[in-house]
């Protein structure tokens, strides 16, 4: 955590999780033992006991020292409340609904339902929002302050992070989103509070060619701090229901409805994950237990990712529609072209926070994925294969295709694997995390359907895939190696 998270006088962080901070992430048989001033123990790091102990691991978390049953912290209900009274007393303001975080960041009179309803394009272009908005209080507010060209940016793509897989192809529901960035308006209390912009994404789930049609069933919030402003978190979580209650603007909830524990009952019951600790791992992760806020980050917008899941798990998919939605089908038209710019355009904004966040001597995998991706788009909106996607240090081990193990290994991590590692921890197109971590992960993908913590934890590879399974067995040791191998055949 920064200094200020650190200091147990401000925010009072410590002083909410007694039970986590006494304990320590410890590996045992039967209840964890007190063990005093043990460092906490990374499952991922290389360790060759772990297969023989593996189910005795233990883990801090939200509830305070737990076996290590699940990928992603569902995080405590509890522990949600406290953290939204921190972001109201942070933000000097209580945003209890979605169109509360609209008007805070000077958007008065724009509502939720407006940015639901409103293409893209319209949003985009100050005229014809202003248009298209004729509420009293945003025709006075954009008077008084003239919209910009750059004040809202918004896209909407294919999203298979959201998309459940543990099910049968023909009643997959597809996910997609609907990515609206608002930047905090000259005057507006955000602005003079020291936020540089919203982040806000609205989660739709269709089959329809027409998807957007369907109303956004959640909506996800990341308020985003000015460069050298140190008074504030560099990010701030929310979550807000759907625009069709009655109220019509979306009351904020505590957690965010997902499948990433699929197979884990006391996950997949509730398939709730609260705040912080949820969003925290996938935004920056865990630094003790605890979420690492000097280390909030936006989440890279991964095109070859979405393209990739079109052709391997989610095929369903029309191909009339495209994994960009507002760019239609053809890769190669003017369409698609000013489509992927727009998610050029936010790349960078993210590049630039994930830089912030990044800190002296950091290395952090999840800069690095952002830098690859504008490097290799530059000049090029078409698709780019794993291979060209190495997200390791230049000095360390790179995946190639030319390798024969890699060329076997690689597509399968990056199908079963990288839904949660890549922004996750690790991520597997790291080539060398991969190297380092291949212990824990035969460990855990030898696992059977009977122990929650086995990998991947969000579909059955005994029964979907046996033999990718059994693939990745047999040759995850050898990676890093130049030993001919092919997969089993049987």
């Amino acid at each position: 955590m920064s200094a200020r998270v650190r200091n147990t006088n401000v925010h009072g962080w410590r002083s909410l999780f007694p039970a986590v901070l006494a304990g320590l992430a410890i590996a045992c048989s039967g209840p964890p033992p007190q063990t005093a001033g043990r460092a906490p123990k990374n499952l991922t790091e290389v360790e060759p006991a772990l297969p023989a102990r593996l189910g005795d691991e233990y883990t801090v978390g939200a509830r305070g020292p737990l076996r290590r049953k699940v990928a992603v912290d569902p995080g405590d209900p509890a522990e949600a409340a406290s953290y939204y009274a921190q972001v109201e007393n942070d933000l000097g303001t209580s945003l209890t609904t979605f169109d509360q975080v609209l008007h805070y960041f000077g958007y008065k009179g724009l509502r939720g339902a407006d940015l639901e309803v409103l293409d893209p394009s319209v949003l985009m272009d100050p005229a014809a929002l202003t248009a298209a908005v004729r509420s009293d209080d945003f025709q006075k507010s954009v008077a008084l302050v003239p919209l910009a060209a750059d004040d809202i940016i918004s896209t909407r793509f294919f999203a298979p992070r959201i998309t459940e897989v543990s099910v049968q192809s023909a009643h997959v529901k597809l996910g997609w989103r609907k990515l609206v960035r608002l930047r905090a308006r000259t005057g507006s209390p955000a602005h003079s509070k020291g936020l540089a912009s919203a982040w806000l994404l609205l989660n739709v789930f269709s089959n329809d060619v027409r998807p957007f049609a369907a109303r956004s069933s959640s909506n996800q919030v990341m308020l985003i701090r000015a460069d050298g402003v140190t008074s504030l978190m560099p990010a701030y979580w929310m979550v807000f229901a759907g625009f069709d209650s009655a109220a019509g603007d979306g009351a904020r909830i505590d957690y965010l409805n997902a499948s990433f524990d699929h197979r884990n009952p006391e996950v997949a019951s509730s398939n709730k994950y609260y705040l912080p600790h949820a969003c925290a791992d996938c935004h920056g992760g865990l630094s003790g237990g605890q979420p690492a806020y000097d280390r909030a980050k936006l989440n890279y917008l991964d095109t070859d990712l979405w393209i990739e899941k079109t052709r391997d798990d989610f095929k369903a998919i029309d191909p009339a529609i495209g994994v960009l939605f507002d760019g239609g089908a053809d890769t190669t038209s003017e369409q698609y072209k000013r489509a992927f710019r727009v998610i050029y355009t936010l790349n960078t904004e993210i590049r630039a926070q994930n830089s912030a966040t990044n800190g002296p001597g950091r290395d952090r995998f999840q800069l690095r994925a952002v830098d690859r991706w504008l490097q290799v788009h530059e000049t090029s909106e078409q698709f780019v294969g794993p291979f060209d996607r190495n997200v390791a240090a230049a000095t360390d081990a790179q995946w190639t295709s030319s390798n024969q193990i890699d060329a076997q290994v690689l597509p399968l991590l990056n199908r079963y694997c990288v839904r949660c590692h890549s922004p996750l921890r690790y991520t597997v197109l790291d080539k060398q995390a991969v190297i380092q971590k291949k212990s824990a992960m035969l460990a855990y993908l030898q696992g059977t359907t009977a122990q929650p913590w086995s990998m991947p934890q969000d579909r059955n590879l005994d029964e979907l895939a046996p033999r990718d399974k059994a693939c990745l067995i047999h040759l995850l040791p050898l990676v890093g190696t130049s030993e001919p191998a092919v997969c089993p055949t049987q």
